[in-house]
């Protein structure tokens, strides 16, 4: 099994944190380090422990490679992946909720006044 050295800088946290939650990765102490249309590569300590792979492999629809890293590198960036993606998602999530909002006009009446502002309009 090849040894990698969990670079974050070259990992894209939020497709790869998408293909597992962050307690399952816990668990089996592994983490996603790449993910591909065919294939996503999984950061293991262990790597006499692979109970995880077949379900895994059926849920995300991709086959496996196993890479064996430092359980340290593995605990650290297990927090440090989650946290940051969920942070990214709750950004976005707002922005586009600040995005849906401004396209609303202005003009539009507003609640009280809707039925006066329409009427006085549609009178000759």
């Amino acid at each position: 099994m090849e040894y990698l050295h969990i670079d974050p800088l070259k990992i894209d946290f939020s497709a790869v944190t998408e293909l597992m939650s962050s307690a399952y990765a816990t668990r089996f102490r592994i983490l996603p380090v790449a993910v591909g249309a065919k294939e996503a590569v999984i950061a293991t300590a262990e790597p006499n422990v692979r109970e995880w792979e077949p379900e895994l492999a059926r849920i995300i629809k991709r086959d496996i490679k196993r890479v064996i890293a430092n359980p340290v590198d593995i605990e650290r960036f297990q927090v440090e992946f989650y946290n940051l993606a969920k942070s990214i998602k709750g950004a976005s999530k707002s922005a586009a909720i600040t995005a849906a909002r401004s396209t609303l006009s202005p003009s539009w009446p507003t609640r009280r006044g809707s039925a006066t502002a329409i009427s006085s309009r549609s009178t000759p």
